[in-house]
């Protein structure tokens, strides 16, 4: 019987994902009101039997009961990788999860970092679902996890039951939304076909709503090598794309010379603008001839990285661009629709080059972008215009992508280029210094082969100066050393050409830290890393407990630890990123604070246990709570710096001495202690 006596719904054993979205129209609604109470029955099994005809299409019921709305989509950006499953708006903690199919729980992880909570469901087909950042998991995983995690008294565990201990029916509610792991509430779901890709959720018709076209906001052309031209500079150039009405932009024409590549940072607006996804499809043509494709059907764990080369790596800053050419070492599944490399060879014919965007439901934009042969008239520089007197240079090093350019700038008129000397790997094409403008000249390095360069630049108007890089082509590893600071590259280190020049950087350690010696720059910082590089750095002299030493790198939030180890008298890290490092040395132990509950207190056989716990130094990498010296399963949200007892038994009766410990990544180790008296048993 569906209906009580009141006519409600009866919600057990009705389908959720019927439940939440039989809708029927006011106006029927209102006249079923109207109606006698057969009538009103009638017309509500009819709305359910439509509801259940239209999901009947569907091969995977949506995975909670609110409106199907994204935060986040497949094969987005993430910080040098992609985003591998779909992120579902869940406005808070507690939603409940439902099985979107048929099968078994196949594994089950609980961390305070990356998903969190999560667990993976094994379909019927072989394909395996994600949920992830969840706050809590259906009872019976719940006393699973529970009972692995008391078994071996930590809270970090990685599960895989056998495949009939858990069977799960479509609906069946398997967890609870939360925000676990890094990043506000949110449902992280991912699918993975058998072989483990992860596959776009659109592929499988997994559907909601988007009825809004992709925005443009900026268009990228960028010179593929030292000799192409647009608007007669070396250095890559952003264009706006005005409107023209029925999704159609217009960009201004440029004038190009030479291999070019074109990108786009092109955001599809989700829920009414709050939040931002990416597209699915970027395609450039030139004419009715398709140049290159970008389409996020799959993604690939041995490949996911390679995200750090699909959008510009070098101009994040400027915006997202999305590449439509293949990076050197770039064999991302979503790179692989094309045959060539998507570069477009300008020739001296006048052309149009049209990029067009699509989102996951088929809404598009297109972007045309004039392209006129050659470059810009220039006047020309007399050699006979002198300069005042005591009136420098200045010289850049920059980098856009497999090639360095040099860039010498001077505050008046400059008749004579900069010369710039090469010792080391000879430069394949540019070298030469030429004129952008009457103060402005550029040189292109592009090194065929790998190791130890050195750039001299001089002029009569310019100090002296000169670069000293490293140079690995991709195939072609090998260390190099600075003085007492070197790196050392794997085969497969470049994407292409890697640049990497090291210089001192004055910076500050942190009031947790004590840094030791100078700290180092290794350049450019953006450059993108395929397999992680060794860096080392000098081990410091006179250091009477060399365990608290490791390697830093500065980030935007402070120092972050490296995994350091020793050799030869030297400390080396492994790393995909450049930047700023030093040697730092974690002396100070974790910081305990508003500890629950207070010493000396009488409570309840399950009180509130918590406090609050942080790490200015290495971080924090072990925490535990001990009543009379058991273990208590306690849970710790790194993003809220907090420790907190779940909860889960009743503490021993009388006397209890409740004892906090914390170790951070540097073996330092802080304890709090409370003597509290428990009460009687909970009930």
């Amino acid at each position: 019987m569906l209906f009580d006596t009141k006519g409600e719904a009866l919600k057990k054993g009705f389908p959720f994902f019927i439940r939440s979205y039989v809708v029927l129209d006011h106006d029927i609604r209102a006249e079923c009101r109207a109606m006698p109470y057969k009538r009103y029955v009638l017309f509500f099994c009819m709305g359910i039997l439509c509801a259940m005809g239209a999901f009947a299409e569907e091969a995977f019921a949506w995975p909670l009961e609110l409106p199907r709305a994204l935060t986040s989509s497949f094969a987005e950006y993430r910080t040098g990788r992609f985003h591998a499953g779909v992120d579902l708006r869940t406005g808070g903690i507690g939603q409940p999860v439902h099985a979107c199919k048929n099968g078994y729980v196949s594994r089950v992880r609980c961390s305070p970092y990356g998903y969190g909570k999560a667990v993976y469901l094994t379909l019927e087909d072989g394909r395996t679902v994600v949920y992830a950042h969840l706050n809590d998991y259906a009872p019976a995983l719940r006393e699973y996890v529970r009972n692995e995690q008391h078994a071996r008294e930590t809270y970090t565990v990685d599960l895989a039951p056998t495949p009939g201990q858990f069977a799960i029916q479509c609906g069946e509610v398997i967890a609870y939304s939360g925000d676990t792991g890094i990043g506000a509430p949110h449902l992280h779901y991912e699918f993975r076909e058998p072989d483990e890709r992860p596959v776009n959720p659109r592929l499988l018709d997994i559907a909601w709503p988007d009825a809004t076209p992709p925005v443009v906001r900026t268009i990228l052309i960028t010179p593929m090598d030292p000799s192409a031209r647009i608007n007669g500079d070396m250095q890559p150039v952003m264009l706006s794309a005005h409107p023209q009405g029925n999704g159609r932009f217009l960009c201004d024409a440029v004038h190009a010379r030479g291999r070019l590549g074109f990108g786009a940072d092109i955001i599809d607006p989700a829920n009414g603008g709050d939040n931002i996804l990416g597209v699915y499809k970027l395609t450039a043509a030139a004419g009715a001839a398709e140049l290159f494709r970008v389409q996020n059907d799959y993604l690939s764990y041995d490949t996911i990285r390679h995200g750090a080369v699909s959008w510009h790596p070098y101009l994040l800053a400027q915006g997202m661009f999305l590449l439509l050419w293949r990076w050197p070492g770039n064999t991302a599944p979503s790179y692989s629709f094309s045959s060539g490399d998507g570069i477009f060879d300008m020739g001296d014919a006048t052309t149009t080059v049209t990029l067009q965007a699509e989102d996951f439901s088929g809404n598009s934009v297109s972007i045309e972008i004039p392209l006129e042969p050659g470059g810009p008239g220039q006047s020309p520089i007399l050699d006979t215009a002198i300069p005042p007197e005591n009136t420098p240079g200045a010289v850049e090093l920059s980098c856009f992508g497999t090639w360095a350019c040099i860039t010498a700038s001077f505050p008046h008129a400059e008749p004579r280029p900069p010369v710039m000397q090469i010792e080391g790997p000879a430069a394949s094409t540019g070298g030469r210094f030429v004129r952008i403008n009457d103060r402005t000249f550029r040189a292109a390095y592009d090194p065929s082969t790998t190791g130890m360069a050195a750039l001299h630049i001089q002029h009569p108007r310019l100090q002296e100066q000169s670069f000293r890089a490293a140079v690995f082509q991709r195939g072609q590893g090998g260390p190099a050393q600075w003085g007492d600071a070197g790196v050392e590259a794997g085969a497969n280190a470049a994407y292409g050409t890697l640049f990497i020049l090291e210089e001192d950087k004055p910076a500050e350690s942190p009031e947790a830290l004590r840094m030791l010696g100078h700290p180092y720059r290794f350049w450019p910082d953006a450059a993108p890393i395929d397999e992680p590089i060794t860096i080392t750095l000098p081990l410091p002299e006179g250091i009477s407990d060399p365990s608290t030493l490791a390697i830093y790198r500065k980030t935007n939030k402070g120092w972050a630890m490296k995994d350091t180890t020793r050799k030869d008298g030297a400390l080396c890290a492994r790393t995909n990123e450049l930047g700023v490092f030093a040697v730092l040395a974690d002396e100070q132990p974790p910081l305990i604070d508003q500890v629950q509950p207070g010493d000396g207190c009488s409570t309840a056989k399950r009180p509130t246990i918590r406090a609050s716990i942080a790490d200015g130094g290495s971080g924090v990498e072990a925490f535990e709570i001990r009543a009379n010296g058991q273990w208590l399963l306690a849970e710790y949200d790194p993003e809220e710096n907090r420790l907190e007892w779940a909860r889960d038994e009743d503490l021993p009766s009388g006397n209890v001495c409740i004892e906090f410990r914390v170790t951070d990544n540097a073996g330092n180790t802080a304890t709090a202690m409370r003597n509290i008296h428990a009460g009687e048993a909970s009930k």
